[in-house]
């Protein structure tokens, strides 16, 4: 007995159900390869958006650690300067004189200390 519609037109009955099977299988095939390949695209844009944030928090970290690294050597330059500054006030001898005249022109002040 022969089946007479389109797919299977010169088959017999025996083989239409293997032949059913097969179509199937490939078509399954085709989706479960589909699937892989989408799961492999997904793994890829996933590694990719990782590294690029871990490339961007790595930097973030390295630029605000010189940042940081960089106030605190300021500071600590500002207060070696600043003390510097109060040791040489400290040592300096403020001489004033009173009373007119240099001792070329005779003028003979008195020298006070501050």
């Amino acid at each position: 007995m022969r089946l007479c519609y389109k797919p299977y037109h010169n088959v017999d009955s025996q083989e239409l159900p293997r032949l059913r099977s097969t179509r199937l299988r490939s078509l399954m095939g085709y989706i479960s390869e589909w699937i892989r390949s989408a799961a492999a695209a997904v793994a890829v844009v996933v590694v990719v958006v990782v590294v690029v944030v871990v490339v961007v928090v790595v930097v973030v970290v390295v630029v605000v650690g010189f940042v940081i690294l960089f106030v605190v050597v300021c500071s600590c330059y500002c207060i070696f300067i600043n003390m510097q500054i109060a040791v040489e006030e400290e040592e300096e001898e403020v001489v004033v004189v009173v009373g007119g005249g240099g001792e070329e022109e005779g003028g003979g002040g008195e020298e006070d200390e501050l």
